[in-house]
């Protein structure tokens, strides 16, 4: 809805595809509106205006083929980047722990950050959602799930830390369950994306 994120021409999101240093660029500009983007030239590419964008801003850029794995500390160093820190991997990610930009994907540590892990489009846009969230006021429950100040993010009227039955009952068993930090288990649905 905030325009950050697009599908494919099928009308697809492929949230489990890995995410390229040009998608996740284009994705931090959208969720930036304030940062200056060129408009996008006649018979350019479409993320030209994007890395025109961010060598002018000095992020550290350089995959604009997307001819490599993109990972998790990459994406670290530009979300500093936005924020006008240009880091170093291990500082960047430090940087977003410290912050509370991220919680990381195993534990608030370098190494649960998972810096060498990829990061799905699904992972990509959460990740920008949370800090975004955090960046607006937001604060994290004793729970450690983000909420606001209004009572929490719902959907289909389930939301976040609610018991595992309830959810089941509400949406049918999931496609897979992954471990988060705290304690707690993401039960996964990969049904209904244009939802």
């Amino acid at each position: 809805d905030a325009g950050i994120a697009s599908g494919y021409t099928d009308g697809t999101f492929r949230p489990n595809q890995d995410v390229s240093e040009r998608e996740f660029v284009a994705l931090v500009f959208r969720a930036y509106p304030e940062l200056d983007v060129p408009a996008q030239a006649a018979g350019e590419t479409w993320y030209a205006r994007y890395y025109a964008a961010a060598e002018r801003l000095g992020w550290p850029v350089a995959d604009r083929e997307a001819a490599k794995r993109y990972t998790r500390g990459e994406a670290a160093r530009i979300i500093a980047a936005a924020r006008g820190h240009v880091l170093s991997m291990r500082d960047a990610v430090m940087y977003l722990l410290d912050n509370g930009l991220s919680s990381g994907k195993t534990s608030a540590t370098f190494e649960g950050y998972d810096a060498g892990g990829t990061l799905t489009r699904a992972e990509a846009v959460t990740f920008l959602y949370n800090v975004k969230h955090v960046e607006a006021g937001g604060r994290e429950s004793p729970s450690g799930s983000p909420e606001t100040a209004a009572g929490g993010f719902e959907l289909r009227g389930i939301r976040l830390g609610d018991a595992e039955s309830a959810v089941i009952a509400a949406l049918g068993q999931p496609d897979r369950r992954d471990p988060a930090t705290g304690g707690y288990t993401w039960l996964v649905y990969n049904r209904h994306y244009g939802e």
